[in-house]
């Protein structure tokens, strides 16, 4: 079988339900880390979030903000009130790479937090059949051929050399 490398997320975007907490939102950008506002819900100080689970920790030496979740830091790309988003970059997941293999799973259970449809499960190289699993289920599948004339690092991902397929809306696992 040919190596496959799973690039699951570059940038994973979390949900979260603001129902109760949308009067206390402020427009403005009450505090940042580097150069991404951390507006309410998050905070990074000690009353300026709204629970434990919304807590933001900055790196004060490269201005990296993260979240916690599950045990796992997360590098925060971005946060939208707005769109109810959380952009957030995800380690990469690897299978069938020759002993390069990383398994990381980032389990949402008992968050407020659940996986957006905005985002793509990718499988690199040729002749892949990647399979996207949850509790011994497969919800999502995709398929690459290969093609020896095509340059696979600059072709876009669209079956020749890569397959992708949305990520199903509201998981919290896979």
């Amino acid at each position: 079988m040919a190596a496959v490398e799973l690039t699951v997320f570059q940038v994973i975007l979390l949900f979260w339900s603001l129902r109760t907490a949308v009067s206390q939102v402020e427009m403005r950008c009450p505090s940042s880390c580097g150069n991404i506002c951390i507006p309410y819900p998050f905070g990074m100080e000690e009353g300026s979030y709204l629970d434990e689970r919304f807590k933001i920790l900055c790196n004060s030496s490269s201005g990296v903000p993260k979240l916690t979740v599950d045990g796992t830091k997360l590098e925060v790309r971005d946060i939208s009130v707005r769109r109810s988003t959380i952009g957030v970059m995800f380690p990469v997941v690897s299978a069938n790479c020759g002993g390069k293999d990383r398994n990381t799973v980032v389990d949402l259970e008992g968050s407020p937090f659940v996986f957006s449809s905005e985002n793509y499960f990718i499988a690199r190289g040729c002749g892949n059949l990647a399979l996207m699993n949850q509790n011994q289920s497969t919800i999502g599948v995709c398929v690459s051929i290969c093609d020896k004339n095509r340059d696979s690092m600059m072709a876009s991902c669209s079956g020749t050399d890569c397959c992708q397929t949305t990520i199903p809306s509201f998981l919290k696992v896979f």
